[in-house]
């Protein structure tokens, strides 16, 4: 972002913001202590014309872009299609898993517990896998963080499949294709509610300092 900054003093973190809010960043505020000093050198009436120049200068120019801002929100979309695509591929390999363990588990329990135990052992390795391979540019969070979304993520996942394999029972009590279907479903839908909060809720922080 500085090399796309054109002033030098005193106005130059108001542009940035500026810049950073029109490229579509995130903006994140930190609290600080200020502790002023009396003995200031600032020339009030000087700084204030030179931060008026400043604004209408950013309002003659709507964009206020260079390359070099276009080129960074590029390639921020560009990071998050690549993540959502290896999501999805996790997504996909653990919903194999998720099912072949359902199906050998329905043998011998009925449907709703051998839902619940496929989905506890599914999930840890779901999350353990999206830690690796999808988030794996972020970095290291903390394991309040991990257990919180492993909750959360578990929770999710049960409230979906349980409902739509009720609702698939509900409709044919005796056919296993019923119920493979209404646990596919519901755990594509999941699966969306799943990204939304590892990405907003887990990684937030750490994408937001990465990314911006």
């Amino acid at each position: 972002m500085l090399p796309s900054i054109a002033d030098n003093e005193w106005f130059f973190d108001t542009e940035l913001l500026v810049l950073a809010e029109r490229s579509g960043l995130r903006i994140h505020e930190v609290p600080v202590d200020w502790a002023d000093d009396p003995d200031s050198r600032v020339h009030l009436a000087k700084t204030i014309a030179a931060d008026l120049k400043g604004v209408w200068r950013l309002m003659r120019s709507p964009s206020g872009l260079d390359g070099h801002v276009g080129g960074l929100a590029m390639r921020r979309k560009r990071d998050e299609t690549s993540e959502a695509a290896r999501f999805a591929s996790v997504g996909a390999l653990s919903t194999l898993v998720y099912l072949a363990l359902f199906l050998l588990l329905r043998l011998a329990v009925p449907a709703y517990a051998a839902n619940l135990c496929a989905l506890a052992v599914c999930s840890i390795g779901n999350l353990a896998a999206h830690h690796q391979i999808t988030f794996s540019r972020v970095g290291p969070i903390s394991r309040r963080a991990l257990v919180v979304g492993a909750c959360i993520t578990l929770l999710t996942s049960i409230s979906f499949t349980t409902g739509l394999l009720a609702l698939a029972r509900s409709i044919d009590p005796f056919s296993a294709i019923a119920e493979v279907a209404g646990l596919l479903v519901g755990n594509a839908l999941a699966a969306f509610v799943r990204f939304a909060i590892l990405r907003t809720v887990v990684y937030r922080t750490h994408l937001h300092v990465r990314s911006d």
